[in-house]
């Protein structure tokens, strides 16, 4: 009795018997279908190798990572695609990356005398901490510096950096925003600092993997003070943190583009919410984002 392979990959005649050429068996032995080699597939497309002109099972498991584990590097079960594998730059790789590798620069202001006037055009101001406190760069938290002492002001606030809350209460402490635009009048105190970051990694999403649930458990967790409503995190451990990213900055930019829309989404949605008494809008932003259900992908 002829025995035939009902598993995916294989082709039939009309008549039941296998396709002849390359997967067809000598007589008598049994064909295996093993997993597919890395130049087996095209982009989805017929192949050569699948007559059928279907992609194969595997090509679809490879593609997507599992939300129940960090994404890893795809390796393939055979020994040629391992081969493969390890000889090859896989553009979808993830690695562990501590900030101090993804770090260029980390600086941070000074404390001034300042009012509560409004800053204009010509006039110089020193952000308050609680720009950052929803995970959220907001341009108007400013005091005026006072005339006399606009000469001892530091650290402007620059485009495509974060400003990272290094001392703030237990609850706000860590907290992070992103600046898209530089603000050449406005300046940091001492207890914000500005994360600047090699040009080989894109901001936005070092920015989103901060401001995730796990990460700031993390910088809460290293905060420390004796004081119950003060806390501060040490340099060292800030910068000792690791996180889980693309080593692909062509990766990196394209995850970061997806959440960027995102929180623009949610930031005009949010804005037909707000306190109508007041005008206050629900700065709900990041987690809203981080708390989503949707929302996994971040290599936690």
């Amino acid at each position: 009795m002829q025995h035939e392979d009902s598993r995916p990959g294989t082709n039939r005649h009309a008549g039941g018997g296998l396709a002849a050429g390359r997967n067809a068996s000598p007589a008598g032995q049994r064909i295996r279908i093993g997993h597919p080699l890395p130049d087996q597939f095209d982009g989805g497309q017929p192949h050569r190798g699948n007559p059928g002109g279907r992609p194969f099972p595997a090509a679809t498991a490879a593609a997507k990572p599992s939300r129940s584990c960090p994404p890893r590097r795809q390796e393939h079960l055979t020994t040629a695609g391992r081969e493969k594998s390890a000889s090859a730059p896989n553009p979808t790789t993830w690695e562990q990356r501590k900030l101090g590798e993804l770090v260029d620069d980390i600086a941070t202001g000074k404390s001034v005398n300042s009012d509560d006037g409004i800053v204009g055009p010509g006039d110089v101001g020193i952000m308050k901490t609680s720009c950052v406190s929803y995970d959220t760069f907001d341009a108007g938290e400013t005091k005026r510096v006072l005339p006399e002492e606009q000469s001892l002001v530091a650290c402007p606030v620059e485009a495509k950096t974060l400003i990272v809350s290094r001392m703030n209460t237990p609850d706000k402490v860590g907290a992070c925003g992103f600046v898209a635009d530089d603000w050449p009048n406005l300046f940091l105190p001492d207890r914000l600092w500005r994360v600047r970051l090699r040009n080989s990694v894109e901001p936005y999403l070092v920015y989103v993997l901060l401001t995730s649930d796990g990460s700031k458990e993390v910088l809460r967790g290293m905060a420390s003070g004796t004081s119950g409503s003060m806390h501060n995190i040490p340099k060292e451990s800030f910068l000792d943190m690791e996180l889980a990213l693309p080593t692909s900055l062509e990766e990196q930019s394209r995850i970061a583009k997806q959440f960027a829309s995102l929180d623009s989404l949610i930031t005009l949605h949010q804005r037909k919410f707000s306190l109508p008494s007041c005008g206050i809008p629900i700065p709900l932003v990041p987690s809203i984002r981080r708390e989503s259900p949707c929302i996994q992908y971040r290599g936690e």
